[in-house]
């Protein structure tokens, strides 16, 4: 019997959407696109590549300490305490592959020791994106299962067959995050592709300890064990510093940089009395001059001018259709606030000034078509320009010089920090450009993190704002 430890494994795959956008970054290395019909990319006569992504709700710096991944040759990458990976970041990348089937190994490991370890086996029709994810339900579980000689693979603490890329074959799969329970008080439970995560809370721990789902905060000097606390990390655990009482410890989850049209760099914002709880979205607040820093329970009133958070709202209170929801981003564009569920867009009318409850408007698929409509499953920024200004968009697609205009800030498929922002012009209902990340003119100013870590994207008065994990 082969102990298989945690392999809850998903591969996320190019579908029609992801495609276009493979294709055209393909296309600029000189490469031939293939049919989109057939919904994936053939690669460059000099072999296709692999990107490999891992998301897990083992606690980074803590409980591993490098991850490994091991195909046609190693890879491994160390990993620092803070590290965030709620959302999937790569972590190995093959080049020049010309097989037709792609084998890769991903190991969690501490002090060189492995205590999590996916195997995964799938065939190449051209470029993909391999997304591994390691739950800590697993950890206990040994497969095959009995009787099941196939179901080798361990997925949401079940034993399945390998082929088994999604939960829904045989094992639970949630929608929603309040199907999901958190094992801890310091943990935040979240449903991340299908597959329940408990991911730790950044600030709900004092200073000098950690959490560790099943042990709450705990008290460290060094790494701790997957199985449990490490005892020789508990001992002489340094006290937390007295702050004083004038002086409330905050901590953020996460980094806010601002950027005025002209300056040569992005400047960090010290925010005062941010919210510790993992920040899905930002958006201007209509009426007032003021950004509205979301997470899964509430809404944060932050005032650029002070940099202080001046008022805090239940979220549920003002949008009660988003209970239970994980919002991938949010946007104001005049006169309504959006909020990017899965592929669904959901509406409301809300008086921001008086903070009169939302009116539900709307919810509908994110069916985008065209050659430059972005792939809605992982949108990382949305910023609504009132005019273009700045001429930062050039299209003329609508038969003039795009006004009024929303920028998508998404992942294009191919791997992180292939990101692209896509140009959606707002009177002529239709998106009109996509240009690579870095090649949009505020992005390519020196002081952004890398595409991979941006939470939220907005333009407020006369400056744009770029919300990003991990903290600083």
């Amino acid at each position: 019997m082969r102990s298989s430890g945690p392999r809850a494994q998903r591969v996320r795959r190019l579908g029609p959407t992801a495609s276009v956008f493979a294709s055209r970054s393909i296309a600029r290395l000189g490469c031939l696109v293939a049919s989109l019909v057939l919904a994936f990319v053939v690669g460059c006569s000099n072999g296709v590549t692999v990107y490999v992504q891992l998301q897990t709700d083992y606690v980074a710096g803590v409980e591993f300490d490098e991850v490994v991944a091991q195909s046609i040759e190693r890879r491994s990458a160390a990993i620092d305490a803070g590290e965030l990976f709620a959302r999937p970041v790569q972590v190995a990348e093959y080049r020049g592959l010309s097989s037709a089937r792609f084998d890769v190994e991903v190991s969690l490991r501490l002090r060189g020791r492995a205590v999590a370890t996916a195997r995964r086996s799938q065939p190449l029709r051209g470029d993909a994106v391999v997304l591994v994810i390691l739950t800590r339900d697993c950890r206990e579980v040994s497969c095959p299962a009995p009787g099941r000689a196939d179901a080798t693979e361990c997925v949401q603490g079940q034993c399945v067959p390998p082929e088994c890329d999604d939960p829904s074959c045989g094992v639970g799969h949630c929608t929603r995050d309040d199907q999901c329970s958190s094992a801890a008080h310091c943990v935040v439970a979240r449903c991340r592709e299908g597959l329940c995560l408990q991911l730790s809370d950044p600030g709900a721990c004092e200073t000098g300890e950690r959490c560790v789902p099943e042990s709450g905060c705990v008290p460290v000097t060094g790494p701790v064990d997957a199985g449990g606390v490490d005892a020789g990390a508990l001992a002489d655990a340094p006290s937390p510093p007295d702050a004083g009482a004038d002086a409330p410890v905050t901590r953020p989850s996460f980094t806010l940089q601002r950027w005025v049209p002209g300056n040569a760099s992005w400047a960090r914002v010290e925010v005062n009395g941010g919210p510790s709880a993992p920040l899905e979205g930002a958006f201007p607040r209509p009426g007032r001059d003021q950004l509205v820093l979301l997470t899964a329970s509430e809404l944060a009133m932050l005032d650029p001018a002070t940099q202080t958070v001046v008022e805090r709202l239940d979220r549920d209170t003002i949008f009660p259709e988003l209970a239970g929801l994980t919002v991938s981003e949010a946007a104001t564009i005049a006169p309504n606030v959006f909020f990017y569920v899965g592929d669904e867009a959901i509406r409301f009318s809300w008086d921001g000034a008086s903070s009169s409850v939302a009116t539900f408007d709307w919810r509908v698929a994110n069916d985008w078509t065209g050659d430059f409509a972005p792939s809605s499953y992982d949108i990382q920024g949305v910023f609504y320009l009132p005019d273009n200004g700045q001429n930062w968009a050039h299209s003329t697609l609508c038969g003039r010089a795009v006004g009024p205009y929303a920028g998508y800030l998404t992942f294009n498929g191919i791997g992180p920090g292939d990101s692209t922002v896509a140009i959606y012009d707002v009177p002529c209902f239709m998106f009109v450009e996509e240009v690579a990340w870095r090649d949009f003119t505020p992005f390519a100013v020196p002081g952004l993190p890398s595409a991979g870590n941006i939470l939220a994207v907005d333009w407020l008065g006369d400056a744009l704002y770029v919300a990003s994990t991990p903290p600083g």
